[in-house]
């Protein structure tokens, strides 16, 4: 059986799902959306560094005791915390 919209258009080919447009979403779902990406992408680019800087750190590259004001265990405190309000947050 063929998927159709409203106006009993076929949507389980290609062709017509072009020819409707797609899908369209409202301004706030968008803003969700962009959000529910954008969150994660911050707070993976902030792991990453934080990951790169234990490395050099632990390589002997870099003396400092802390790296950007946090040191080992409270940047590993952050990330547990951060973990909690993400999965408890985004995930249904």
């Amino acid at each position: 059986m063929a998927v159709q919209n409203k106006e009993n258009i076929d949507l389980s080919s290609s062709a017509n799902w072009r020819r409707t447009g797609g899908m369209s979403l409202s301004k706030s779902l968008k803003r969700v959306i962009y959000w529910e990406l954008g969150i994660p992408l911050a707070l993976l680019s902030i792991g990453i560094y934080h990951g790169l800087m234990q490395v050099i750190y632990r390589a002997g590259v870099l003396q400092q005791p802390a790296f950007a004001k946090l040191n080992y265990y409270q940047g590993l405190t952050l990330h547990g915390v951060i973990n909690a309000i993400v999965l408890t947050t985004f995930l249904p």
